[in-house]
């Protein structure tokens, strides 16, 4: 094997898998990427996986001699990050075990594992495909990914659950404690189907949908793969049933209108005296006007030692109201809020007492919905 190739192009495409790439893997060979070069083609073929997920990335480069090898994936990207990026590199297969990358008058020798023990994913029969903006799909789960849970027992939750229909694409995580749902209503060529997306599948997607590219989408009960760009993104899939979390939003007609701006500055500093272990906040109306005071889980604000009031300009409908809230989960709400454009004006529907409050908009044919569970 023996290529050349511009250094900044070769970062970015090594950029792109070392994310994956475990830097101690149960396998020593998962450290490595696998890496194959065409002289054909004039192509470079890399590969990442850690047997969960798994990135294929296409780069041209000028190729000498084809071959295959494996090798170490952080060594490689630290050295070249190393380097100002205009450079041409030049690599070499010598041996073996031996991989040589020589940058002007620098040169390092990798150790390399054979190409032959690199394990990779089988191609699947998909059950659904899909063809939409990777903004939009990006948009979907940067919208909800904040409310899926961490190493929940209920293993289910640990990641974003995806449906499709002919009408569009939702989706929607949940910890138990609060939930998100992004619905994008467009037409589609698809029956119904959904799928549970693992959490480091969601958040790798995250990274690899930031362009204006379409990507195709196709996907099974086992796994899902997703083309964008010269990048193949295959993951394996959470096999559960999810629940029916659409029925925690209660219809109501009440309404709690702030400026998003303003609320989010004055919760902000609510958290500064709140409680640190359990940072709640209360919104309620006394004397004609709306208060926001930090809160403790199980303690009333006179046996508090920190707390803080501020006086909200809203706009509402109802005057028998007290909400208690995690200060954490809202300001998550109001960052997407911001995030995506979703208004100047932030409204918490408040139903009964004790019961989830709501909070939705549309913004570019996506309705986000959050859904905060009350403290008590």
């Amino acid at each position: 094997m023996k290529f050349n190739v511009n250094a900044s192009e070769f970062k970015a495409v090594i950029a792109k898998l070392v994310s994956i790439v475990p830097r101690r893997g149960a396998l020593p060979i998962l450290s490595n990427f696998y890496l194959s070069a065409d002289v054909d083609s004039q192509t470079l073929h890399l590969v990442g996986t850690d047997l969960e997920v798994e990135k294929k990335v296409k780069l041209a480069a000028e190729v000498i001699e084809g071959g295959q090898i494996t090798i170490p994936a952080n060594k490689i990207n630290d050295i070249l990050g190393k380097f100002s990026g205009e450079e041409q590199v030049k690599c070499s297969q010598e041996s073996a075990e031996k991989f040589i990358v020589r940058v002007g008058r620098s040169r390092y020798q990798l150790a390399t594992l054979p190409a032959t023990e690199y394990p990779t994913t089988q191609d699947f029969t998909p059950d659904s495909f899909i063809s939409i903006s990777a903004v939009k799909m990006k948009t979907m789960l940067d919208s909800v990914s904040s409310a899926m849970a961490n190493q929940d027992v209920r293993y289910y939750l640990n990641g974003v659950f995806m449906s499709l229909s002919g009408q569009g694409v939702t989706t929607v995580a949940t910890d138990g404690h609060r939930m998100a749902i992004a619905e994008y209503h467009c037409d589609l060529d698809a029956s119904e189907n959904s799928i549970i997306l693992p959490k480091k599948c969601v958040l790798e997607l995250a990274k690899l949908l930031n362009t204006d590219s379409a990507c195709s989408i196709s996907f099974n009960q086992n796994s899902i793969k997703v083309e964008v760009d010269s990048v193949v993104f295959v993951s394996k899939l959470i096999d559960g049933k999810y629940p029916d979390v659409k029925r925690l939003i209660q219809s109501t007609d009440n309404y709690l209108t702030m400026n998003t701006a303003d609320f989010n500055s004055a919760l902000s500093r609510t958290k500064i005296v709140a409680d640190e272990k359990f940072p709640a906040a209360a919104i309620s109306f006394e004397d004609g006007e709306v208060r926001l005071v930090s809160a403790s889980v199980g303690r009333e604000l006179a046996e508090m030692d920190e707390s803080g009031v501020e006086f909200l300009e809203a706009d509402f409908n109802i005057t028998d109201f007290a909400i208690k809230f995690n200060i954490p989960y809202m300001l998550d709400v109001l960052s997407s809020w911001v995030a995506f454009g979703l208004g100047d004006k932030f409204t918490i529907k408040p139903p009964a007492k004790e019961s989830p409050m709501t909070m939705s908009s549309i913004a570019d044919s996506v309705t986000h919905t959050f859904v905060i569970m009350p403290v008590r």
